[in-house]
């Protein structure tokens, strides 16, 4: 579209980000995966063409940022589409030079999220929202074998905020995380978006 403005820094426009669900066969494939994502006046992401990347992950992306929610960009006050330049960088676990299987492994926001399986909203506290206080959450977090949380630390984020999103991240469950056969338990960060909707 001739209308279409190219942004290079739109990401502090991001309002919600679904993460990459890796694929049966892929789980063991890295690297970073380039797209070019149209965004439209209403901030919904309305075209995906991926650029390069591995070609197991290219369906991941596109499918998780065709999800994505962005802030309308405004030009002269008015809302216009946009183009923006998205990497996404994807890494399986490493296991150690003995191939056995650890006690616990790091992995990735985005392997874990296509792992959830209930999740529970925060509360948004009513100081915060009176403040007009909002942006992400981030929490560190110890996924055990059955699947439940422990060891939740907030690494970063308004400080308002951090209490409702441990609150309810303590509640959520997983698929136990199953390496070489076993299940493990897992290190990894959790992301929590507060957005005041007027």
């Amino acid at each position: 579209m001739s209308s279409n403005r190219r942004l290079t820094r739109f990401v502090s426009f991001l309002d919600k980000r679904i993460d990459p669900v890796y694929s049966a066969g892929a789980e063991e494939v890295q690297g970073a995966v380039v797209v070019l994502a149209t965004v439209s006046k209403t901030g919904d992401v309305t075209d995906v063409q991926v650029v390069s990347g591995p070609e197991p992950l290219r369906n991941a992306v596109a499918d998780a940022v065709k999800q994505w929610k962005y802030r309308p960009y405004l030009l002269d006050g008015e809302p216009v589409d946009v183009q923006t330049t998205i990497t996404l960088n994807l890494a399986p676990p490493a296991l150690p030079p003995n191939g056995s299987v650890p006690d616990v492994v790091h992995v990735s926001s985005g392997v874990m999220a296509g792992m959830l399986l209930s999740r529970v909203d925060p509360v948004y506290p009513l100081e915060a929202k009176v403040a007009g206080v909002q942006g992400s959450v981030v929490i560190s977090a110890r996924i055990s074998k059955t699947g439940t949380l422990e060891d939740l630390k907030v690494v970063s984020g308004p400080e308002m905020l951090g209490g409702a999103a441990l609150d309810a991240v303590k509640q959520w469950q997983y698929r136990p995380y199953i390496l070489k056969g076993q299940p493990i338990d897992v290190l990894t960060t959790i992301t929590v978006n507060f957005s005041i909707i007027h």
